[in-house]
């Protein structure tokens, strides 16, 4: 199930799969950032569960005057035992 994380616990469970990407943010660090950058700048936290968090997305949806919406994904991983199994699509 793919679902958008909007809980604090929501986006803990994210950190995880998230570090495997960004090893430079800390576990401490992270929930902060994420709800930081989701009120600033409309980013979100996608996640995909099969009883665990097995793959994470975070983007945004924003809209230029010269080309209009446009869709930014920012960081797309999935847990290094999971991948090659098409999470990513």
């Amino acid at each position: 199930m793919i679902s958008i994380a909007q809980t604090d616990e929501e986006i803990k469970n994210c950190y995880a799969v998230m570090a495997e990407l960004r090893p430079h943010v800390s576990p401490d660090e992270f929930l902060p950032q994420v709800k930081r950058q989701i009120k600033i700048a409309g980013y979100q936290l996608a996640f995909l569960t099969d009883k665990e968090v097995k793959a994470v997305a975070g983007f945004r949806i924003s809209e230029w005057l010269a080309g209009g919406k446009y869709l930014e994904i920012e960081d797309l991983v999935s847990k290094t035992d999971e991948r090659s199994k098409s999470y990513g699509g």
